[in-house]
């Protein structure tokens, strides 16, 4: 489980869905091209995240992301 704040791990070729707003009717999405890093938000309907990536709010498949570790040397 993940908590408000965690930073996640998007890995390369990942479908990302642009948080669509009360005007917008057609889903915006892109597929990523490196791993990328976000702000896990909140867990939202089904098997979807909300996370904060590159200064927009995304839904990601839960599965897809996981919570990024620090590398202990």
């Amino acid at each position: 489980m993940l908590n408000e704040g965690d930073l996640v791990r998007i890995p390369a070729d990942t479908c990302i869905i642009q948080d669509r707003n009360d005007v917008s009717l057609i889903e915006r999405y892109r597929y990523t091209m490196k791993p990328e890093v976000g702000i896990f938000i909140r867990y939202d309907k089904g098997m979807d995240a909300l996370v904060f990536l590159r200064n927009e709010y995304c839904l990601i498949n839960s599965k897809d992301i996981n919570l990024l570790r620090k590398k202990v040397c």
